[in-house]
């Protein structure tokens, strides 16, 4: 399994270029679309980055 994990909405830009950057650099990823709400409330609390508006 991964150890990235990736929060993604099948509509933010952000996410996408990240998807494209980490498979670039050969990173395998688990990606976790949160788009209606996704699996974010299976996410242990703990620091988090989001970036805003997305």
């Amino acid at each position: 399994m991964a150890d990235i994990e990736i929060y993604t909405k099948e509509w933010c830009p952000y996410c996408a270029r990240a998807k494209v950057l980490l498979r670039s650099k050969g990173l395998e990823y688990r990606e976790i679309d949160v788009t209606a709400g996704g699996e974010a409330h299976l996410r242990p609390p703990g620091p988090r980055r989001l970036r805003e508006g997305c």
